[in-house]
């Protein structure tokens, strides 16, 4: 009898540690996902020569983990908070938008047919995911129904798709893309059917209630930022310095912007108030290079890739994008995460920016 109990109590205590490892793993990963911190983990996609991944940095902790390799630039959330979206593009393969559970660590073909399947963008809602079926110089747009896997034409767009995005309302959808191999254009199309061109507009995005474009564009030999009513079609120039503005982006709450200023030398991320008119500095002028440019959802951190200008200004001196974290408040940018380096006459880079709500 003594010899029974003693095997029942190692088994009851194979099972109690095995339990207690499922969650300690379970803890480990809400650990490591930012637990119920929200707008605290940042997934990203970092180029490395003729390679991309995916990966994920929690800007508080300085974690940082790869997420999956061979994926086109573009990267979302599911409204469930553990899964990502992006296009898995594997030498030589078909490429097919994928889910990844970042917790389970579990990937899943969302699509199946077709070579270059890019682009997916996620609607507000989570119901749908908008993507490209990149075929030649007139490709189709898809809707794929997150519940039932139920896919629907949108509609065809005279280019190759590089980015699409959501309007807050959902109703429409901003895509970006290059013509002829070489002309970039914006196209808008409608959930209602039919769409249009967006003219003149490079670097567009959403405003918080969707209403309202936002966008830089060179006229004129002049290079400024214009904010242009959907409805009406009216439109309005908001800088006018004579300097560098480039890469505008709305802050979720539509009450300002950011955009990338400086000179052609020194750049740094700007502010603009909407309801004063003010500009002011959030970073020192101190890169050579800013790429990237993403408000958290909340509206309290920006993220942003730069390269920062080089110390040593040699002739062969590459210097590789990072990744940044800046307080819209103000105060100096965070280190998020170092780029991965230089090879060959070039350097790391990053395309792709998504926080987790």
């Amino acid at each position: 009898m003594g010899e029974g109990f003693r095997v029942r109590g190692f088994a009851y205590l194979r099972i109690l540690a095995a339990v207690l490892a499922a969650c300690l793993l379970v803890i480990s990963a809400t650990l490591w996902l930012g637990g119920q911190r929200a707008n605290s983990v940042l997934a990203y996609v970092e180029q490395y020569g003729e390679t991309a991944q995916v990966r994920m940095v929690d800007v508080e902790r300085r974690l940082d983990r790869r997420i999956h390799e061979y994926v086109d630039c573009q990267v979302g959330w599911l409204p469930d908070r553990q899964r990502v979206v992006f296009t898995f593009t594997p030498p030589g393969g078909e490429h097919h938008v994928m889910a990844y559970d970042a917790f389970a660590r579990r990937r899943t073909p969302l699509t199946q047919d077709g070579r270059y399947n890019e682009a997916p963008a996620i609607s507000p809602d989570g119901q749908w995911i908008a993507y490209a079926a990149n075929r030649v110089q007139r490709n189709p747009i898809y809707l794929l129904n997150t519940h039932t896997g139920e896919q629907q034409l949108l509609g065809n767009v005279p280019m190759w798709v590089t980015q699409m995005r959501w309007s807050p309302d959902g109703t429409r959808i901003l895509a970006r893309g290059t013509q002829n191999n070489r002309t970039a254009a914006y196209y808008v199309l409608n959930m209602a059917g039919g769409m249009y061109r967006l003219p003149n507009a490079h670097w567009a995005n959403w405003s918080g209630d969707g209403r309202y474009t936002l966008y830089n564009d060179v006229r004129a030999g002049a290079e400024h930022i214009y904010v242009r009513d959907m409805t009406t079609g009216a439109e309005q120039q908001l800088t006018d310095t004579g300097a560098l503005v480039r890469q505008p982006v709305w802050s979720p709450d539509g009450t300002r912007f950011v955009y990338v200023g400086g000179d052609a030398y020194a750049k740094m991320l700007m502010l603009y108030d909407f309801g004063s008119g003010a500009t002011r500095a959030l970073t020192q002028p101190e890169y050579a290079d800013i790429g990237l440019v993403t408000w958290s959802a909340d509206g309290r951190r920006i993220a942003f890739s730069g390269r920062r200008l080089a110390v040593d200004e040699q002739y062969d001196l590459l210097t590789p994008y990072d990744v940044y974290v800046v307080s819209s408040a103000g105060g100096d940018a965070q280190l998020a995460r170092r780029g991965f380096g230089t090879y060959i006459n070039n350097f790391s880079r990053f395309c792709a920016f998504a926080w987790r709500p």
